[in-house]
């Protein structure tokens, strides 16, 4: 896949996919394939993406494994 990053935040070193833009969507991959879906809230940027949900997976007590920019 085209323009692959890869972000650590929290621990969790994560490959992201594709051009973050202002109004990008990403679907996340999970280590716990239950948590998979989409995060759409609103971030800047990959990084601050990143920030965010792996918080979130830090705090379900799962590892954000990579996101794609849809």
């Amino acid at each position: 896949m085209v323009g692959r990053t890869t972000i650590t935040r929290n621990g969790q070193e994560v490959d992201c996919f594709g051009k973050w833009e202002e109004d990008s969507n990403a679907h996340c991959v999970f280590e716990n394939e239950n948590y998979d879906g989409v995060y759409a809230d609103g971030a800047r940027s990959w990084t601050e993406a990143v920030e965010k949900v792996t918080a979130y997976a830090k705090r379900c007590g799962t590892v954000l494994l990579e996101m794609s920019a849809v």
